[in-house]
C-alpha cells in the first residue's frame, strides 16, 4: 500500500506525481539536492520524496547500463570504444552495450560514486497517466481559449489563460502573480494582432490572415515562439515565411505598436534598437539596430528590409538623449 503525506496519498499529490514523472528519465537524488523551488512545493525536501518513492516501489535504481547512459554523452562513448579499437556505429544503447561486453570492470569503475534512479514500471504507468491527464487539461483550455479569441473576447482569452497558470506548481513567467493578473496589456496586444500587419506578411490574404491571427494571439499569451499547432492549415497561401517566423513577426509588431503609444504616453523621445547578435541577422538589421531614433522616426519592426530567415529580431528600447 502507498505510504501517506500529511494523511494524503502521495499519488494524489499533483506536487509529488510531477516530481516521479521527472524519473522517467535516469537521474541522481543530488540532481535536486539543492532544488528550493521542489522543497517548497512538495512540503518536504526532494530526498526525502524521493526515499518515499524508492520504499513505495515506484522508484528503483539502476543497473549499469543507465548509469554509462547518465553520465555519458554518445561522443564520450564513442571515444571510449575507438580508445578500445570497437565500432563506433549505432544508438547510444548500441554503444553501452558494446563496451560492457568489452570491459565490464572498466564500465563499473566508471560510475563509482553515482546513483542512478528511474521509474519502474508501476512508476512509470504512474506519472505517465499523470503528464496525460495534465495534457487533456491543457488541450482543454487552450481550445476554450481559441474560441474566445476567435469571438474577439480578448479579456475573456486572457483571463483564461491566467486562471490556468494560477494553479500550475510552477507557474509561467518570474515574478508574474497570475492570481492578480491584469489582462489590460494583454488585451491591447491582441487588438493590435487582429488591426494591423507587418509590411513583410502585405501578401497574406484575409483568410490565411485570420488563422495566422489566432495562432499569433494563442503564441502570445501561452508565452512561447511557436504557434504552428494553432494554425488549422500547415500551409498558408501567399507566405514566403516559415509558419513559425510569420507568426513571430505579427506578435513583433504587435508589440512594436503597443510600445510605440505607452512610450508616447509616458514622454519617452528617442529609442535605441538592438538585435540579436549571432551569425543568422542580416546585413540590414545589423545596420539598423544600435541606433539611436527620435520616436517620431523610428522604422517598423520587425523591419521591412530584413532578410534573415529566422525572421526579424530587433526590438526597441528608450533611449536618454
Amino acid at each position: 500500500m502507498l505510504r501517506s503525506l500529511f494523511g494524503i496519498d502521495w499519488h494524489k499529490s499533483s506536487p509529488h506525481l510531477l516530481f516521479l514523472s521527472k524519473f522517467l528519465h535516469p537521474h541522481t537524488i543530488e540532481d535536486f539536492a539543492k532544488a528550493d523551488n521542489w522543497k517548497v512545493v512538495l512540503k518536504e525536501s526532494p530526498q526525502q520524496a524521493i526515499k518515499r518513492f524508492v520504499d513505495d516501489g515506484v522508484l528503483v535504481h539502476a543497473d549499469l547500463g543507465d548509469h554509462l547512459a547518465y553520465k555519458f554523452k554518445v561522443s564520450e562513448l564513442k571515444d571510449l570504444l575507438k580508445q578500445r579499437s570497437l565500432p563506433i556505429s549505432g544508438r547510444k544503447e548500441d554503444l553501452i552495450t558494446r563496451f560492457i561486453e568489452s570491459d565490464l570492470n572498466g564500465a563499473k569503475k566508471f560510475v563509482v560514486g553515482i546513483h542512478v534512479i528511474h521509474c519502474s514500471d508501476q512508476g512509470r504507468s504512474i506519472a505517465e497517466q499523470y503528464l496525460n491527464g495534465e495534457r487533456e487539461k491543457r488541450l482543454k483550455v487552450e481550445q476554450q481559449v481559441i474560441e474566445t479569441i476567435r469571438k474577439r473576447k480578448f479579456k475573456d482569452a486572457s483571463l483564461l489563460v491566467a486562471t490556468f497558470e494560477s494553479v500550475q506548481i510552477f507557474p509561467r513567467g518570474m515574478g508574474i502573480d497570475w492570481k492578480n493578473y491584469n489582462p489590460n496589456r494583454d488585451v491591447s496586444i491582441l487588438k493590435n494582432i487582429f488591426s494591423g500587419i507587418p509590411k513583410q506578411l502585405a501578401s497574406v490574404d484575409r483568410e490565411n490572415l485570420g488563422q495566422l491571427n489566432v495562432a499569433a494571439a494563442m503564441m502570445h499569451l501561452w508565452g512561447t515562439n511557436h504557434g504552428k499547432e494553432w494554425l488549422s492549415s500547415e500551409t498558408i497561401d501567399g507566405l514566403t515565411f516559415d509558419n513559425d517566423v510569420a507568426l513571430r513577426m505579427i506578435v513583433s509588431y504587435a508589440m512594436y505598436r503597443y510600445e510605440m503609444v505607452d512610450y508616447k504616453n509616458s514622454g519617452v523621445k528617442s529609442v535605441k534598437i538592438l538585435s540579436a547578435n549571432d551569425s543568422y541577422v542580416c546585413d540590414s538589421c545589423r545596420k539598423l539596430a544600435r541606433k539611436n531614433y527620435k520616436l517620431s522616426e523610428v522604422p517598423e519592426l520587425p523591419y521591412e528590409k530584413c532578410t534573415c530567415e529566422m525572421g526579424c529580431r530587433c526590438w526597441m528600447t528608450p533611449h536618454k538623449m
